[in-house]
Protein backbone atom coordinates (compact mmCIF):
# COMPACT_ATOMS: atom_id res chain seq x y z
CA UNK A 1 0.00 0.00 0.00
CA UNK A 2 1.73 3.16 -1.21
CA UNK A 3 2.57 5.80 1.42
CA UNK A 4 1.86 3.57 4.43
CA UNK A 5 4.59 2.82 6.97
CA UNK A 6 4.00 0.15 9.62
CA UNK A 7 5.82 0.69 12.91
CA UNK A 8 5.88 -1.05 16.29
CA UNK A 9 5.97 1.13 19.40
CA UNK A 10 5.49 0.55 23.15
CA UNK A 11 2.09 1.00 24.75
CA UNK A 12 1.49 4.57 25.85
CA UNK A 13 2.00 6.01 29.32
CA UNK A 14 -0.38 8.98 29.52
CA UNK A 15 1.30 11.44 31.89
CA UNK A 16 -1.73 13.73 32.21
CA UNK A 17 -5.37 12.65 32.24
CA UNK A 18 -8.28 12.67 34.70
CA UNK A 19 -8.92 9.02 35.40
CA UNK A 20 -11.17 9.19 38.46
CA UNK A 21 -13.28 11.93 36.87
CA UNK A 22 -13.64 10.07 33.58
CA UNK A 23 -14.57 6.86 35.39
CA UNK A 24 -17.27 8.75 37.29
CA UNK A 25 -18.57 10.35 34.10
CA UNK A 26 -18.92 6.91 32.49
CA UNK A 27 -21.86 6.39 34.84
CA UNK A 28 -23.52 9.70 33.92
CA UNK A 29 -26.14 10.55 31.31
CA UNK A 30 -24.68 11.94 28.08
CA UNK A 31 -25.61 14.73 25.66
CA UNK A 32 -22.56 14.12 23.48
CA UNK A 33 -24.73 12.92 20.58
CA UNK A 34 -27.63 15.28 21.28
CA UNK A 35 -27.85 18.30 18.99
CA UNK A 36 -31.54 19.20 19.33
CA UNK A 37 -33.20 20.68 22.38
CA UNK A 38 -36.32 18.58 21.90
CA UNK A 39 -34.27 15.38 22.18
CA UNK A 40 -32.53 16.72 25.28
CA UNK A 41 -35.85 17.52 26.97
CA UNK A 42 -37.12 14.02 26.18
CA UNK A 43 -34.08 12.50 27.92
CA UNK A 44 -34.52 14.77 30.94
CA UNK A 45 -38.22 13.93 31.22
CA UNK A 46 -37.35 10.27 31.78
CA UNK A 47 -34.90 10.94 34.65
CA UNK A 48 -35.84 9.99 38.24
CA UNK A 49 -37.66 12.66 40.21
CA UNK A 50 -36.06 11.77 43.55
CA UNK A 51 -32.43 11.20 42.58
CA UNK A 52 -29.72 13.57 41.37
CA UNK A 53 -28.53 13.07 37.77
CA UNK A 54 -25.44 14.53 36.10
CA UNK A 55 -25.55 15.05 32.33
CA UNK A 56 -22.26 15.60 30.49
CA UNK A 57 -21.39 16.62 26.95
CA UNK A 58 -23.80 19.56 26.59
CA UNK A 59 -22.94 21.96 23.78
CA UNK A 60 -24.42 25.30 24.83
CA UNK A 61 -23.92 26.73 21.35
CA UNK A 62 -26.55 24.27 20.04
CA UNK A 63 -29.25 24.87 22.65
CA UNK A 64 -29.76 26.33 26.10
CA UNK A 65 -32.44 26.20 28.79
CA UNK A 66 -34.72 28.91 30.15
CA UNK A 67 -35.28 29.40 33.87
CA UNK A 68 -38.81 28.11 33.41
CA UNK A 69 -37.56 24.95 31.71
CA UNK A 70 -34.98 24.34 34.44
CA UNK A 71 -37.68 24.80 37.10
CA UNK A 72 -39.75 22.03 35.49
CA UNK A 73 -36.88 19.50 35.57
CA UNK A 74 -36.07 16.79 38.13
CA UNK A 75 -32.81 17.15 40.11
CA UNK A 76 -30.27 17.50 37.29
CA UNK A 77 -26.85 19.07 36.67
CA UNK A 78 -26.14 19.74 32.99
CA UNK A 79 -22.43 20.21 32.32
CA UNK A 80 -20.84 21.83 29.27
CA UNK A 81 -18.60 19.44 27.34
CA UNK A 82 -15.52 21.50 28.36
CA UNK A 83 -16.47 21.03 32.04
CA UNK A 84 -15.95 24.80 32.46
CA UNK A 85 -19.63 25.70 32.95
CA UNK A 86 -22.92 24.11 34.00
CA UNK A 87 -26.55 24.73 34.87
CA UNK A 88 -28.65 23.13 37.59
CA UNK A 89 -32.35 22.70 38.04
CA UNK A 90 -33.76 24.31 41.22
CA UNK A 91 -34.52 20.79 42.46
CA UNK A 92 -30.82 19.92 42.16
CA UNK A 93 -29.81 23.15 43.90
CA UNK A 94 -32.13 22.35 46.81
CA UNK A 95 -30.69 18.86 47.08
CA UNK A 96 -27.06 20.05 47.00
CA UNK A 97 -27.26 23.27 49.02
CA UNK A 98 -26.76 21.69 52.49
CA UNK A 99 -23.46 20.03 51.48
CA UNK A 100 -22.20 22.44 48.82
CA UNK A 101 -23.55 25.90 49.72
CA UNK A 102 -20.76 27.86 48.00
CA UNK A 103 -20.99 25.94 44.74
CA UNK A 104 -24.78 26.21 44.59
CA UNK A 105 -24.65 29.93 45.36
CA UNK A 106 -21.87 30.86 42.92
CA UNK A 107 -21.52 28.33 40.11
CA UNK A 108 -23.31 30.76 37.76
CA UNK A 109 -20.53 33.32 38.26
CA UNK A 110 -18.22 32.49 35.35
CA UNK A 111 -15.04 33.95 36.85
CA UNK A 112 -15.69 32.30 40.22
CA UNK A 113 -16.27 28.96 38.50
CA UNK A 114 -12.94 29.16 36.66
CA UNK A 115 -11.05 30.14 39.79
CA UNK A 116 -12.56 27.21 41.68
CA UNK A 117 -12.18 24.56 38.97
CA UNK A 118 -10.03 22.43 41.30
CA UNK A 119 -13.12 22.19 43.56
CA UNK A 120 -15.70 22.00 40.78
CA UNK A 121 -14.21 18.99 38.99
CA UNK A 122 -14.03 16.80 42.13
CA UNK A 123 -17.56 17.93 42.95
CA UNK A 124 -18.78 16.75 39.55
CA UNK A 125 -16.85 13.50 39.96
CA UNK A 126 -18.68 12.72 43.18
CA UNK A 127 -22.19 12.92 41.69
CA UNK A 128 -22.19 9.62 39.76
CA UNK A 129 -20.81 6.90 42.03
CA UNK A 130 -17.56 5.27 40.91
CA UNK A 131 -17.85 1.48 40.82
CA UNK A 132 -15.35 -1.35 40.34
CA UNK A 133 -17.19 -2.26 37.14
CA UNK A 134 -16.82 1.23 35.67
CA UNK A 135 -13.17 1.27 36.73
CA UNK A 136 -12.47 -1.99 34.89
CA UNK A 137 -14.39 -0.78 31.83
CA UNK A 138 -12.41 2.46 31.67
CA UNK A 139 -9.05 0.70 31.79
CA UNK A 140 -10.19 -1.80 29.18
CA UNK A 141 -11.19 1.09 26.93
CA UNK A 142 -7.79 2.72 27.44
CA UNK A 143 -5.96 -0.51 26.66
CA UNK A 144 -7.94 -0.93 23.44
CA UNK A 145 -6.59 2.50 22.42
CA UNK A 146 -3.03 1.55 23.31
CA UNK A 147 -2.81 3.32 26.68
CA UNK A 148 -1.24 1.12 29.36
CA UNK A 149 -0.43 3.53 32.21
CA UNK A 150 -1.95 6.83 33.33
CA UNK A 151 -1.54 9.66 35.82
CA UNK A 152 -4.76 11.01 37.34
CA UNK A 153 -4.10 14.73 37.65
CA UNK A 154 -7.01 15.59 39.95
CA UNK A 155 -8.39 12.95 42.29
CA UNK A 156 -12.14 13.46 42.77
CA UNK A 157 -12.73 11.68 46.10
CA UNK A 158 -11.37 9.31 48.70
CA UNK A 159 -13.95 6.73 47.60
CA UNK A 160 -12.55 6.91 44.07
CA UNK A 161 -9.01 6.48 45.38
CA UNK A 162 -10.05 3.51 47.49
CA UNK A 163 -11.90 1.73 44.66
CA UNK A 164 -9.28 2.33 41.96
CA UNK A 165 -6.30 1.51 44.17
CA UNK A 166 -8.00 -1.73 45.26
CA UNK A 167 -8.57 -2.80 41.66
CA UNK A 168 -6.32 -5.00 39.51
CA UNK A 169 -5.41 -1.80 37.65
CA UNK A 170 -3.81 -0.15 40.70
CA UNK A 171 -0.26 -0.55 39.40
CA UNK A 172 -1.18 1.27 36.19
CA UNK A 173 -2.00 4.64 37.80
CA UNK A 174 -0.37 7.47 39.74
CA UNK A 175 -2.60 9.94 41.64
CA UNK A 176 -2.32 13.70 42.10
CA UNK A 177 -4.74 15.72 44.26
CA UNK A 178 -5.67 19.33 44.89
CA UNK A 179 -4.43 20.69 48.24
CA UNK A 180 -7.89 20.68 49.86
CA UNK A 181 -8.60 17.12 48.71
CA UNK A 182 -5.18 15.97 49.91
CA UNK A 183 -5.78 17.52 53.36
CA UNK A 184 -9.16 15.75 53.68
CA UNK A 185 -7.82 12.29 52.90
CA UNK A 186 -7.29 9.79 55.69
CA UNK A 187 -3.58 9.12 56.40
CA UNK A 188 -3.66 5.69 54.76
CA UNK A 189 -5.23 7.04 51.57
CA UNK A 190 -3.00 10.13 51.58
CA UNK A 191 0.02 7.88 51.29
CA UNK A 192 -1.32 6.65 47.93
CA UNK A 193 -1.19 10.16 46.42
CA UNK A 194 1.99 11.14 44.61
CA UNK A 195 1.75 14.92 44.67
CA UNK A 196 -0.23 18.16 44.67
CA UNK A 197 -1.92 19.66 41.59
CA UNK A 198 -2.64 23.39 41.30
CA UNK A 199 -4.45 25.31 38.56
CA UNK A 200 -2.90 28.72 37.80
CA UNK A 201 -5.09 29.72 34.83
CA UNK A 202 -8.07 28.53 32.78
CA UNK A 203 -8.34 27.18 29.25
CA UNK A 204 -8.59 28.21 25.62
CA UNK A 205 -12.21 27.17 25.09
CA UNK A 206 -13.36 29.78 27.61
CA UNK A 207 -10.69 32.42 26.79
CA UNK A 208 -9.42 32.08 30.37
CA UNK A 209 -5.88 30.84 29.71
CA UNK A 210 -3.79 33.74 31.08
CA UNK A 211 -1.93 35.48 28.24
CA UNK A 212 0.38 38.49 28.06
CA UNK A 213 -1.58 39.67 25.01
CA UNK A 214 -5.38 40.06 24.72
CA UNK A 215 -7.59 37.59 22.91
CA UNK A 216 -8.57 38.64 19.40
CA UNK A 217 -11.13 41.43 19.39
CA UNK A 218 -11.15 41.69 23.20
CA UNK A 219 -9.40 43.48 26.01
CA UNK A 220 -9.45 40.19 27.93
CA UNK A 221 -6.06 38.59 28.63
CA UNK A 222 -7.48 35.56 30.41
CA UNK A 223 -7.64 34.76 34.07
CA UNK A 224 -5.14 33.91 36.80
CA UNK A 225 -6.70 31.60 39.37
CA UNK A 226 -4.69 33.01 42.28
CA UNK A 227 -3.25 36.35 43.31
CA UNK A 228 0.54 36.15 43.44
CA UNK A 229 0.73 35.86 47.25
CA UNK A 230 -1.95 33.17 47.36
CA UNK A 231 -0.17 31.00 44.78
CA UNK A 232 3.14 31.49 46.55
CA UNK A 233 1.54 30.41 49.84
CA UNK A 234 0.13 27.20 48.38
CA UNK A 235 3.43 26.37 46.72
CA UNK A 236 5.30 27.12 49.96
CA UNK A 237 2.99 24.78 51.92
CA UNK A 238 3.57 22.02 49.35
CA UNK A 239 7.35 22.51 49.45
CA UNK A 240 7.37 22.32 53.24
CA UNK A 241 5.51 19.01 53.05
CA UNK A 242 8.24 17.83 50.64
CA UNK A 243 5.63 16.82 48.06
CA UNK A 244 5.91 16.86 44.26
CA UNK A 245 3.89 19.63 42.61
CA UNK A 246 2.22 19.94 39.20
CA UNK A 247 1.05 23.36 38.00
CA UNK A 248 -1.56 23.81 35.26
CA UNK A 249 -0.44 26.75 33.12
CA UNK A 250 -1.75 27.06 29.56
CA UNK A 251 -0.91 30.71 28.93
CA UNK A 252 2.43 32.53 29.01
CA UNK A 253 1.25 34.95 31.73
CA UNK A 254 0.54 31.96 34.00
CA UNK A 255 4.05 30.65 33.33
CA UNK A 256 5.46 34.06 34.33
CA UNK A 257 3.54 33.90 37.62
CA UNK A 258 4.99 30.43 38.30
CA UNK A 259 8.53 31.64 37.56
CA UNK A 260 8.08 34.55 39.96
CA UNK A 261 6.88 32.18 42.69
CA UNK A 262 9.76 29.78 42.10
CA UNK A 263 12.20 32.68 42.42
CA UNK A 264 10.68 33.67 45.76
CA UNK A 265 10.77 30.10 47.05
CA UNK A 266 14.37 29.68 45.96
CA UNK A 267 15.29 32.78 47.94
CA UNK A 268 13.71 31.10 50.98
CA UNK A 269 15.71 27.92 50.37
CA UNK A 270 12.59 25.92 49.45
CA UNK A 271 12.13 23.48 46.59
CA UNK A 272 10.27 20.34 45.53
CA UNK A 273 11.28 16.70 45.01
CA UNK A 274 9.59 17.03 41.60
CA UNK A 275 8.02 20.02 39.88
CA UNK A 276 6.00 19.92 36.66
CA UNK A 277 4.30 22.55 34.57
CA UNK A 278 1.27 21.10 32.79
CA UNK A 279 0.33 22.20 29.25
CA UNK A 280 2.69 25.22 28.84
CA UNK A 281 1.19 25.69 25.39
CA UNK A 282 2.42 29.25 24.86
CA UNK A 283 5.70 29.13 26.71
CA UNK A 284 8.40 31.44 25.35
CA UNK A 285 12.02 30.49 24.79
CA UNK A 286 13.16 32.69 27.67
CA UNK A 287 10.60 31.14 30.01
CA UNK A 288 11.59 27.65 28.89
CA UNK A 289 15.25 28.35 29.63
CA UNK A 290 14.38 29.64 33.10
CA UNK A 291 12.20 26.62 33.86
CA UNK A 292 14.83 24.18 32.63
CA UNK A 293 17.48 25.87 34.75
CA UNK A 294 15.15 25.49 37.74
CA UNK A 295 14.76 21.76 37.05
CA UNK A 296 11.12 22.00 35.99
CA UNK A 297 9.64 19.16 33.93
CA UNK A 298 7.19 20.05 31.16
CA UNK A 299 4.09 17.87 30.70
CA UNK A 300 2.47 18.67 27.33
CA UNK A 301 -0.19 17.35 24.96
CA UNK A 302 0.59 16.88 21.23
CA UNK A 303 -3.16 16.71 20.47
CA UNK A 304 -3.45 20.32 21.66
CA UNK A 305 -1.41 21.42 18.65
CA UNK A 306 -4.78 21.35 16.89
CA UNK A 307 -5.81 24.27 19.11
CA UNK A 308 -3.82 26.42 16.66
CA UNK A 309 -6.59 25.71 14.16
CA UNK A 310 -9.57 25.33 16.48
CA UNK A 311 -8.98 28.67 18.23
CA UNK A 312 -7.23 30.51 15.39
CA UNK A 313 -9.85 33.29 15.37
CA UNK A 314 -9.85 33.88 19.14
CA UNK A 315 -6.18 33.50 20.12
CA UNK A 316 -4.06 36.65 20.53
CA UNK A 317 -2.36 37.75 17.33
CA UNK A 318 0.59 35.48 16.51
CA UNK A 319 -0.20 32.96 19.25
CA UNK A 320 -1.51 30.18 16.99
CA UNK A 321 2.00 29.71 15.59
CA UNK A 322 3.48 29.74 19.11
CA UNK A 323 1.28 26.94 20.43
CA UNK A 324 3.09 23.75 21.55
CA UNK A 325 6.58 24.86 20.45
CA UNK A 326 8.18 21.42 20.65
CA UNK A 327 10.97 22.15 18.18
CA UNK A 328 12.04 25.24 20.12
CA UNK A 329 11.94 23.37 23.41
CA UNK A 330 14.00 20.44 22.09
CA UNK A 331 16.31 22.09 19.54
CA UNK A 332 16.98 25.48 21.12
CA UNK A 333 16.47 24.99 24.86
CA UNK A 334 17.52 21.36 25.17
CA UNK A 335 14.48 19.73 26.71
CA UNK A 336 14.72 15.95 26.27
CA UNK A 337 11.60 13.80 25.69
CA UNK A 338 11.35 11.16 28.38
CA UNK A 339 13.71 13.05 30.69
CA UNK A 340 12.22 16.49 31.32
CA UNK A 341 9.58 16.65 28.59
CA UNK A 342 6.66 14.22 28.90
CA UNK A 343 3.66 13.77 26.62
CA UNK A 344 0.02 13.05 27.37
CA UNK A 345 -3.58 13.58 26.24
CA UNK A 346 -5.61 15.21 29.04
CA UNK A 347 -8.17 12.64 27.83
CA UNK A 348 -9.04 14.87 24.85
CA UNK A 349 -8.97 12.29 23.41
CA UNK A 350 -7.09 9.30 24.76
CA UNK A 351 -5.25 6.93 22.45
CA UNK A 352 -2.25 6.41 20.24
CA UNK A 353 -3.92 7.45 16.98
CA UNK A 354 -4.75 11.12 17.75
CA UNK A 355 -1.56 11.58 19.77
CA UNK A 356 0.78 10.27 17.09
CA UNK A 357 -1.11 11.94 14.27
CA UNK A 358 -0.86 15.34 16.00
CA UNK A 359 2.84 14.74 16.68
CA UNK A 360 3.86 13.77 13.15
CA UNK A 361 1.42 15.96 11.20
CA UNK A 362 0.66 19.11 13.27
CA UNK A 363 -0.71 22.40 11.88
CA UNK A 364 2.70 24.13 12.21
CA UNK A 365 6.20 22.79 11.63
CA UNK A 366 7.44 24.00 15.03
CA UNK A 367 4.98 21.59 16.68
CA UNK A 368 6.31 18.48 14.96
CA UNK A 369 7.81 15.60 16.94
CA UNK A 370 9.90 12.85 15.41
CA UNK A 371 8.69 9.29 15.98
CA UNK A 372 11.63 8.56 18.28
CA UNK A 373 10.87 11.70 20.32
CA UNK A 374 7.22 10.70 20.58
CA UNK A 375 8.15 7.23 21.82
CA UNK A 376 10.58 8.54 24.45
CA UNK A 377 8.15 11.16 25.71
CA UNK A 378 4.94 9.11 25.68
CA UNK A 379 6.04 5.64 26.85
CA UNK A 380 7.91 3.92 29.66
CA UNK A 381 11.21 2.18 28.94
CA UNK A 382 10.01 -1.01 30.67
CA UNK A 383 6.61 -1.20 28.93
CA UNK A 384 6.02 -4.81 27.78
CA UNK A 385 3.04 -4.11 25.51
CA UNK A 386 3.79 -3.36 21.85
CA UNK A 387 1.46 -1.55 19.45
CA UNK A 388 1.51 -2.04 15.70
CA UNK A 389 0.60 1.24 14.03
CA UNK A 390 0.05 2.16 10.39
CA UNK A 391 1.19 5.66 9.44
CA UNK A 392 -0.28 6.89 6.17
CA UNK A 393 2.24 9.57 5.22
CA UNK A 394 0.24 10.62 2.16
CA UNK A 395 -3.06 11.07 3.98
CA UNK A 396 -1.28 12.15 7.20
CA UNK A 397 -3.31 9.69 9.27
CA UNK A 398 -2.42 7.12 11.91
CA UNK A 399 -4.21 3.84 12.64
CA UNK A 400 -3.73 1.41 15.50
CA UNK A 401 -3.38 -1.92 13.75
CA UNK A 402 -3.01 -4.38 16.64
CA UNK A 403 -1.69 -4.86 20.15
CA UNK A 404 0.99 -7.55 20.31
CA UNK A 405 1.03 -8.44 23.99
CA UNK A 406 -2.07 -8.96 26.11
CA UNK A 407 -3.34 -5.60 27.38
CA UNK A 408 -4.76 -6.66 30.71
CA UNK A 409 -3.81 -5.77 34.25
CA UNK A 410 -2.57 -9.24 35.18
CA UNK A 411 0.26 -8.98 32.65
CA UNK A 412 1.34 -5.45 33.54
CA UNK A 413 3.66 -4.38 36.32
Amino acid sequence: MSGVETVTIPGLSDFHTHTSLYIALMESTSFWEVSEKEAAMEIIAKLPADDLTLIQGWNESLFSFTEEELASMPPVIIVHYSLHSMVMSPAAEDMLRPDYPDIVARYGDFAWYQRHISDILPFLGRIPKITPEATAAHFEELAAKGVMHVQDMLLVSEDALRIISASPMADRIKFWAGPDMYARLSPGMRAKVWGIKLFTDGGLGTNTAAMHQPYAGEENKGLLVYEDDALLGLMRDTARQELPIALHAVGDRAVTQILDALGALSAEGLGFPEIRVEHAQFISEQQARQLKEAGVVLSMQPNFSLDSTIYAETLPLGYAERNNPFRMLIDQVGYVPGKDLFLSSDGMPHGVEPALESSLFPPHSGQRLALEEFIKGYTRPDEPTRLVVDIDTEQQEVFLKEILSEANADNLD
